[in-house]
């Protein structure tokens, strides 16, 4: 009895609440406008992309790139016709990380061991904020030289 006391409190310490309800990373749906447009996924640091494609996509980006480090991420959107676009993705902290501070009047090990320890290890302390859609704008027309 005492070792499942002890099973049940040690995962209770290991998780904290941005863990169990954000993961260590985030599916972001990629659009834009026009649809069919090519984009280069890159993280920050990274000379090339990590990952291409065409919109409309789904990325799953990794939220953590180290001990309370956000991973940083940009894409470039360009189609024939239209100017490139490059968008940085800002990061902020996930609104699930500050629910570890409730349990602090119940369970006084926890929210320390979650907020310091857990959440931050895991990178699921951060929510990458991905813009609604891309939106390209016609390239302009240069009339030929005679």
């Amino acid at each position: 009895m005492t070792r499942v006391v002890g099973a049940i409190g040690a995962l209770v310490l290991a998780t904290g609440c941005a863990t169990m309800f954000e993961h260590r990373s985030k599916a972001v749906s990629l659009q834009s406008i026009p649809d069919g447009a090519e984009w280069e996924l890159t993280r920050e640091g990274d000379s090339s992309p990590m990952e291409v494609g065409v919109t409309p996509a789904t990325l799953r980006l990794v939220r953590g790139d180290g001990y309370f480090q956000p991973a940083h991420y940009s894409v470039r959107v360009h189609k024939e016709g239209y100017e490139p676009e490059t968008v940085v993705f800002q990061t902020s902290i996930a609104a699930n990380y500050w629910f570890n501070l409730l349990w602090l009047p119940v369970i006084t090990l926890w929210p320390p061991i979650s907020m310091l320890i857990v959440d931050p290890l895991t990178g699921a302390m951060w929510d990458p904020e991905v813009p609604r859609a891309v939106v390209l704008r016609r390239q302009p027309i240069v009339p030929p030289n005679d």
